[in-house]
């Protein structure tokens, strides 16, 4: 996060607008924190409730109007990406994490 605010670090974000880059820099710990296997149940189970049982809202054309359901959305596409590691053949797992250092 220091990293993100720092003003030479500013080319990251200089695409945005600035509430558009702060929005980002305010997803960065939900996204982090929805990789910690710890608490992978609570986040399982608020995901179910609001996607699988249907109460999360939509717009037109599928998109989501509800900006805590979209951000589970997100924490959840991030969660998928993190574990599926270990769910790829040990050859090239092993490559992926090596490449990680």
């Amino acid at each position: 996060m220091a990293l993100l605010r720092a003003p030479e670090a500013r080319g990251v974000l200089s695409g945005l607008a600035p509430e558009q880059a702060a929005r980002v820099l305010a997803l960065v710990p939900l996204l982090i924190g929805a990789t910690d296997i710890e608490r992978h149940g609570t986040h399982m189970a608020a995901f179910a409730t609001c996607w699988v049982d249907g109460t999360a809202a939509r717009a037109a054309y599928g998109f989501v109007s509800d900006a805590a359901a979209r951000d589970m959305l997100l924490a959840m596409l991030l969660k998928a990406a993190d574990v599926s590691n270990a769910a790829k053949p040990w050859p090239l797992a092993a490559r992926w994490a090596g490449l990680l250092k």
